[in-house]
């Protein structure tokens, strides 16, 4: 492999770190029954290194993270027969993935691709009443639809953001050289830090996890 061409990024370095914290009050006086009252009030966070990701405008994105706030009371009575806990959760999530979000770009590529298609098959844009001024064969029409890809997207193509699409030739030789923005796949989630709450980050949507199951070691015939 010739090496001269590529172009070496320097590796993403991940790292932070998650802060717990618990407060629990009794109540410093019995009521009747024996009865004891407390309030507890927790906030945790953590964060899951799944490595470089890009967004759907070719932005980085950093490592989905989580805060979890938790707080109630309890009651206990009668000799601690009857124990009554109420608990609120709330949740913050940042950078999680989510699936089945539109992608601009992969439908106006898309687009692009038909366009190009379809002078090759030697049509023309008035056959389909395209009458605008300037469009003489289908490569005009791909070249506008390239124009309406979101200026946040286009902010962030070129040969340096390692997403390049475009077009090379012109008139009846116009080609379409499309990219794919490509994320690595995201990791499984890691466990939370001792003491926080499970509810934290999620797995993402669609993910499916795999169990295998223990074996023993075979003996020696």
């Amino acid at each position: 492999i010739d090496q001269s061409a590529v172009t070496f990024l320097p590796s993403v370095s991940q790292g932070k770190q998650s802060w717990t914290k618990s407060v629990v009050g009794r109540l410093p006086v019995r009521l009747p029954g024996e009865t004891e009252l407390r309030a507890f009030w927790n906030e945790s966070g953590n964060f899951n290194p799944v490595g470089q990701r890009r967004n759907i405008w070719n932005e980085e994105l950093g490592s989905p993270s989580a805060n979890t706030e938790e707080r109630g009371f309890s009651v206990s009575t009668f000799k601690g027969k009857l124990f009554l806990r109420v608990n609120q959760y709330k949740t913050n999530i940042k950078n999680d993935a989510i699936a089945g979000v539109g992608n601009p770009y992969s439908y106006i590529s898309s687009t692009i691709t038909a366009m190009i298609a379809a002078r090759n098959a030697g049509l023309l844009p008035a056959n389909f009443n395209y009458n605008y001024p300037g469009w003489n064969s289908f490569s005009d029409v791909a070249q506008a639809i390239y124009s309406t890809i979101p200026s946040r997207l286009q902010a962030n193509i070129g040969a340096n953001k390692n997403f390049n699409p475009n077009f090379t030739g012109s008139g009846s030789s116009l080609t379409w050289n499309p990219e794919s923005i490509i994320s690595p796949p995201p990791a499984t989630p890691s466990p939370p830090a001792r003491n926080s709450r499970p509810s934290s980050i999620p797995p993402e949507a669609g993910a499916s996890r795999s169990v295998s199951p223990k074996t023993k070691p075979s003996r020696p015939a």
